[in-house]
């Protein structure tokens, strides 16, 4: 965050709600040395106070994401597990029926 309220407003993913707003799944690795985990917190609550669903779903041990481009080819085995799969798929399931 900077004291730039119009920087701040565009980069807050919030900023760009449109109707109809989906639901949102935040995943987020508990090891993530790239973007804080705490950050995914403060995303799910922005999204509930404009009246949008979110669940947030933690990876345990993962780092941020895939970052085989930054030469870390074992990052993203934890993000490709038949658990987080199946959130991910899962979630879909229940939202777009």
């Amino acid at each position: 965050m900077t004291t730039d309220h119009a920087a701040n407003r565009a980069a807050a993913p919030t900023s760009y709600l449109g109707r109809p707003r989906p639901p949102f799944i935040v995943l987020q690795g508990d090891n993530d040395h790239i973007i804080s985990p705490s950050q995914s917190l403060i995303l799910l609550d922005a999204l509930r106070a404009k009246r949008v669903e979110g669940t947030r779903y933690v990876v345990k041990g993962a780092d941020h994401g895939d970052l085989a481009f930054l030469d870390d080819p074992e990052s993203g085995k934890k993000w490709t597990t038949r658990t987080v799969m199946r959130t991910i798929t899962g979630f879909l399931d229940k939202k777009l029926r």
